[in-house]
């Protein structure tokens, strides 16, 4: 039995998969950071408008200002001082069940532009949350 020559098979296979092995992994990479950055400014936007919800209009604390802190302690983490806060405290009107109810709500929103940590794969440049919570106190 003759073996056939194969030197340097190995190196050309290899150097015909490799890239496409690592452009895979660095869209793994990219999309992981988007996602994770997704994530955890959702979970300020949602905690941002809890602490604001939760708060007694009657004590004089300024809501906005309460949800836009709790959001930047949040978001802080993944974009540092590169965020935009906002939160407005306004009325709404509620159809339930036929009753037209004007309730208080806090809307917060954070606003990230994003820089890949890659920049292979094509991604949204920015990142951004939104959510509203109605006010637990309905006071005028």
């Amino acid at each position: 039995m003759q073996r056939t020559k194969r030197r340097g098979a190995n190196a050309i296979e290899f150097g015909l998969t490799m890239p496409v092995f690592f452009a895979m992994i660095m869209g793994v990479i990219d999309f992981g950071y988007y996602f994770g950055a997704q994530a955890i400014l959702d979970a300020a936007v949602l905690e941002g408008t809890r602490e604001g919800a939760i708060t007694d209009p009657a004590s004089g604390a300024d809501l906005e200002q309460i949800g836009e802190d709790r959001m930047e302690q949040i978001a802080s983490m993944i974009c540092g001082s590169d965020c935009t806060y906002q939160c407005i405290d306004q009325t709404v009107t509620l159809n339930v069940a036929g009753d037209n109810e004007q309730v208080r709500e806090l809307v917060c929103e954070v606003n990230w532009a994003m820089t890949p940590l890659v920049g292979f794969v094509p991604m949204p440049p920015n990142v951004n949350a939104k959510g509203r919570q109605i006010l637990e106190w309905q006071r005028n």
